[in-house]
């Protein structure tokens, strides 16, 4: 039979970065030709191999005094680099920040009320870096509207790890962006984060490989995404 071209509704199969089939419903159909679908019905993935989502001005920054970040291109999860953070240990709670910001001031949009789980990965120098994660509920100004922060989770070298936390969007929050930070105590620690995800429910789904392409679509759990 003759193909034709995939209309809004259609089941389509697509490969992600692993070369593996999946199949998506296809919710637009852009002017250049191009499809956005309906990635999952069940989450709001946004996700990334790239730790920052650097398709703008945006990307992590070292959080709190006495700790220095760097882009790491030696040291990947499922890519080429991830980012790298020295502690001095002086104080508590150092780390990287910012991590999924888009642009110099926000992250992906959320709606109020929603639960969310950020997660990401990280990779210890010596193993047995003590880190969390934590969600930054942000205003349309990149300004923090509150925090939820995950369980502490013990760092290993040649294997990475995997923090999350999950919270509900508070009044006031437009955007998100996550951090990877030392708990409970000052640490003279080195790690790297890699593998940022943000979805939608209390679930930590499997990590998807896929750049995210700048912002939501109005129809609910949808993104543009380059494989």
């Amino acid at each position: 039979m003759p193909s034709r071209t995939p209309r809004v509704g259609d089941l389509v199969t697509y490969y992600d970065t692993n070369r593996r089939p999946r199949e998506a419903r296809v919710v637009l159909v852009n002017a250049d030709g191009t499809l956005s679908l309906r990635i999952s019905d069940q989450y709001n993935i946004f996700a990334s191999r790239d730790p920052s989502f650097r398709l703008g001005t945006g990307a992590p920054n070292a959080n709190g005094t006495g700790s220095v970040a760097s882009r790491d291109t030696a040291v990947g999860r499922s890519d080429s680099f991830s980012w790298k953070v020295v502690c001095d240990g002086s104080i508590a709670a150092q780390g990287l920040g910012s991590l999924g910001k888009l642009n110099a001031d926000n992250g992906p949009p959320v709606i109020v009320g929603q639960q969310y789980t950020f997660s990401v990965f990280g990779l210890g120098q010596a193993g047995g870096e003590q880190v969390k994660a934590e969600i930054r509920w942000t205003d349309a100004g990149g300004g923090i509207v509150s925090t939820t922060a995950g369980a502490p989770i013990v760092l290993a070298t040649g294997a990475w790890t995997r923090a999350s936390v999950t919270g509900v969007a508070p009044p006031g929050t437009v955007t998100v962006t996550g951090k990877l930070y030392t708990t409970p105590t000052p640490q003279v620690a080195t790690f790297w984060a890699d593998d940022i995800q943000l979805e939608l429910g209390s679930v930590v789904s499997p990590f998807l490989a896929f750049v995210a392409k700048r912002t939501a679509h109005a129809q609910t759990n949808v993104w543009d995404w380059t494989a």
